[in-house]
């Protein structure tokens, strides 16, 4: 009985390699597939902002040129995950981030200046919610923060080539 114990525990270790094997295939898809979505939504948000033609000033070109250097990196990364390339990928999702939470307080701070001007007793609350819902759209910059976060899943424990 014991060398069937041992017999079945080797082909356990066999079948766990095996199995390793079939989860970092489909690891590799999954991804892939996050970067395919992670490109595709940068192509989208920089089509948007380019409708909207978001470049008045200096500020309003950051998203654009963050967006140009996420759409380069992730391609990068499906192309040649190296450890540099990876670590340059992380560095521009976490840029991406706080870029989309800095753009979202631009924009409220923005429209809370608009409203106050039109209604200087707006306070509290009140100033907060016509803030919220303004011309220029708070939440925008949200999609910075969803593209950095999606790429940062997408790389999570990536190990390189």
């Amino acid at each position: 009985m014991g060398r069937e114990s041992r017999s079945s525990d080797r082909r356990s270790g066999v079948g766990r390699i095996l199995d390793d094997a079939a989860n970092a295939k489909l690891l590799q898809r999954l991804r892939s597939f996050l970067l395919g979505i992670l490109l595709l939504g940068t192509l989208a948000l920089i089509s948007e902002l380019a409708l909207v033609e978001h470049w008045g000033d200096q500020v309003q070109r950051v998203p654009l040129a963050l967006l140009g250097l996420i759409a380069v990196t992730t391609l990068a990364v499906g192309f040649r995950p190296v450890p540099p390339v990876l670590a340059v990928f992380r560095l521009v999702m976490i840029s991406a981030v706080l870029a989309g939470c800095a753009g979202a307080l631009f924009h409220f701070r923005s429209n809370a200046i608009v409203e106050r001007g039109l209604d200087s007793t707006l306070m509290g609350p009140a100033l907060v919610e016509s803030a919220l819902s303004g011309a220029i759209p708070v939440l925008a910059p949200w999609a910075l923060i969803q593209l950095g976060l999606l790429g940062i899943a997408a790389v999570y424990r990536h190990p390189g080539p």
